[in-house]
């Protein structure tokens, strides 16, 4: 059970988000529930809308190639962004890149072409054709998540050298009752 619920207005939200502006909350009274559990502990704020929201989150940012946000584009849609993050611990010139026009779902049939993950390194682009998502972990190792279901640390080496993988797509489903911490304020 929610402790506090906002109403959206629409089908699509932006997100909410904890801050550490203690107390403070710009989404107003909630619709149902009360927010003062929350209040006591973090603020309250919401998402910008934006391509790879979640990417930029962790510190990615736009590459000088990517075209602006239109004026007035509320939803951030019709542009292919490129976001970039470097490798931590490596030169600048070896980043990871990742290029689409609706990251959020990567993929949306009839809307664009699914999002590219790639490694530029001194002037070369390797393709991760196989990666639904990428990143670095803090040590500069490339995590890839494919589009199969693997989950898998990589060698840099062309970024196709897999020293440890999970497969995750034989798991299976096990809803269990929410724990008792979980209803605590």
């Amino acid at each position: 059970m929610a402790l506090a619920a906002w109403e959206a207005g629409t089908t699509y939200t932006r997100g909410f988000h904890f801050t550490e502006s203690l107390g403070e909350s710009i989404l107003g009274e909630p619709d149902v529930g009360d927010d003062a559990p929350i209040l006591r502990r973090y603020g309250l704020g919401l998402y910008r809308l934006q391509q790879f929201a979640a990417e930029r989150r962790r510190g990615w940012v736009e590459s000088a190639d990517t075209p602006p946000r239109p004026e007035g584009g509320h939803w951030d849609e019709g542009r292919d962004v490129t976001m970039e993050e470097p490798q931590p611990g490596a030169s600048a010139s070896t980043k990871l890149t990742v290029r689409g026009g609706y990251a959020a779902f990567r993929t949306m049939p009839g809307w664009n072409d699914p999002a590219e993950s790639a490694i530029e390194h001194a002037g070369d682009l390797i393709v991760l054709d196989d990666a639904q998502w990428a990143d670095w972990d803090r040590n500069g190792r490339l995590l890839v998540a494919t589009l199969d279901g693997r989950f898998q640390i990589r060698t840099f080496d062309g970024g196709q050298g897999v020293v440890w993988e999970e497969d995750l797509s034989v798991l299976q489903p096990d809803p269990q009752p929410a724990p008792d911490w979980a209803s605590e304020p």
